[in-house]
């Protein structure tokens, strides 16, 4: 997340590296990306101009800077998943032209909505000897242009496990990408878990996903991985300790198969710099799965809390804040409560 969140107006991660480069804030981890044939990524922001004034909190809002793209090739990532509930929040022209940055960086893109009878367009990178296939989706309801069918990949279950069953002879291993889940819940739903199972069983070597900005379990069983959540990375959600944190997964995976994994854990402070953190991670606890009912009552709750631990962390951070842009965000909660009263 290499841009601005909406609780950061004016110091968010984008305006405070400015002129910087982004090897400042992953310097501790970079070694965690050295020498691996491939290295993946969730690039949940757009990496355009278009359409950018500077004064608008909309238009700032999960917007990095177009020279992020050579820079994180410089870091050593080989691809990119695009398919994400912010990848069109700029408009298509936007969306489009970040995946070009992104490609002619020398960084595969993989995301992108497909041509029948692909729902995602595949992605193969020759890597180690080996032909690894990438496909990504996002599950997340849709919130930018609702009306217009998305330039990147959406899908249900089933045309999911289709593409897995189509791709996986065209390649020696396949990663599958999903933008999933509620926000902030530790624990995956029971119907996350059977998704993941499906996937493997259809053919996928290793599932990653993002989205619920939490750490939640993985899972190697019979040489595939599942990683129902990743956690945060790189981003300026500094305003709780689950919201900072964030795993590195290293595995080797030959002929499609899981060889081992090394999990990470990651830490952003309070200059958006990623630290690695040596303590044991409770996210990794091997936590079951929720029923549906608790799933979603979860996701109620944990919403209120972040909810107010969001805006103590905006009040202690206002001499850092842009007043036009703390005026309009103040304005559009005004307004979101408004509406739902």
């Amino acid at each position: 997340m290499l841009g601005d969140t909406a609780a950061a107006p004016g110091f968010g991660f984008a305006s405070r590296l400015g002129a910087r480069r982004l090897a400042e804030v992953f310097h501790d981890v970079a070694p965690l990306l050295d020498g691996a044939d491939v290295v993946f990524g969730n690039l949940e922001v757009i990496l355009s101009l278009e359409g950018y004034v500077p004064d608008r909190l909309a238009s700032r809002h999960m917007r990095g800077w177009p020279r992020f793209a050579l820079e994180l090739k410089d870091l050593g990532f080989t691809v990119l998943n695009v398919a994400n509930n912010h990848a069109n929040q700029h408009g298509t022209g936007a969306f489009l032209e970040t995946c070009r940055l992104v490609e002619s960086a020398g960084i595969g893109v993989c995301g992108i909505r497909g041509t029948a009878p692909w729902c995602s367009k595949p992605l193969v990178l020759h890597a180690g000897g080996e032909r690894v296939g990438f496909l990504g989706y996002c599950l997340h309801p849709r919130r930018y242009f609702p009306d217009q069918t998305p330039p990147f990949a959406e899908g249900s279950l089933g045309e999911i496990v289709s593409d897995i069953s189509r791709f996986r002879p065209q390649v020696d291993s396949l990663c599958v990408s999903l933008h999933w889940g509620e926000e902030f819940v530790p624990q995956a739903s029971e119907d996350e878990a059977a998704w993941g199972e499906a996937m493997v069983a259809a053919g996928a070597t290793v599932v990653l996903g993002h989205h619920p900005h939490v750490v939640r379990r993985a899972d190697l069983r019979s040489g595939r991985l599942v990683a129902l959540s990743l956690g945060n990375f790189a981003s300026d959600l500094v305003w709780d300790d689950l919201m900072s944190e964030g795993v590195v997964l290293r595995c080797g995976v030959e002929r499609g198969t899981v060889t081992h994994v090394e999990l990470h854990r990651t830490r952003v402070n309070g200059r958006y710099q990623i630290r690695i953190d040596p303590r044991e991670s409770r996210g990794l606890l091997p936590l079951p799965p929720l029923p549906k009912e608790e799933y979603h009552r979860q996701a109620r709750r944990l919403d209120g809390v972040m909810r107010r631990r969001r805006l103590l962390h905006l009040t202690r951070s206002l001499v850092r804040a842009d007043w036009r842009l703390l005026r309009q965000w103040v304005t559009g909660v005004v307004k979101g409560r408004l509406r739902g009263a």
